[in-house]
């Protein structure tokens, strides 16, 4: 599905997703080895809602019923996902969970695990979870290696525009000569 919001189409969760959730409804009582109850449709309807948040944040998600009618979803981000990912779980008593792991010496651990109030309170986290992933990849140096070229022997050196008009200042005092700029290993 498209949806029009200020000139840009985002897309839903993809109709498979919505369907694997769907089915966690007509799980019978004692599903899983003689337990297990199927969540409420208000359970499920907020795990989609909440999946349809995240995928618009460029994260992938999972999702898995739970014994006593909760439904998880797990987000991922494609650069992070063998390092972290973030678990929402929806409980049938409208509780939410928010639970953050993390790979530490080749084992997952939790590092956050808070119960929240709100869909709105899930949404924070997820944009809290977002923003530190972008920052883990300017730090890690993922963006740097990007943009630079390799130096090579009478390479002459052009700026990119967009560091021209970033550093104006800089660039007029340190190229004041009509002369070009030559890099050499």
């Amino acid at each position: 599905m498209f949806q029009s919001a200020n000139e840009y189409f985002l897309i839903d969760v993809s109709e498979k997703f919505i369907d694997k959730i769907n089915g966690f409804k007509r799980l019978p009582r004692g599903w899983h080895h003689g337990e297990g109850i199927p969540p409420k449709r208000k359970t499920i309807n907020e795990a989609i809602n909440i999946a349809n948040y995240a995928y618009k944040k460029f994260l992938l998600i999972d999702s898995a019923p739970g014994l006593d009618g909760e439904v998880q979803i797990a987000l991922y981000h494609p650069k992070s996902k063998d390092n972290q990912y973030l678990e929402c779980t929806f409980e049938g008593n409208n509780n939410y969970n928010i639970t953050l792991f993390k790979k530490q010496n080749n084992r997952w651990r939790i590092v956050k695990d808070s119960d929240v109030e709100s869909l709105k309170d899930i949404e924070s986290e997820i944009d809290n979870f977002v923003r530190e992933i972008f920052l883990w990849e300017i730090t890690s140096g993922s963006y740097p290696k990007d943009i630079f070229t390799d130096i090579s022997e009478d390479l002459q050196v052009s700026l990119l525009k967009t560091t021209g008009a970033a550093f104006l200042l800089s660039e007029n005092l340190a190229f004041q000569t009509p002369e070009p700029q030559y890099a050499t290993t």
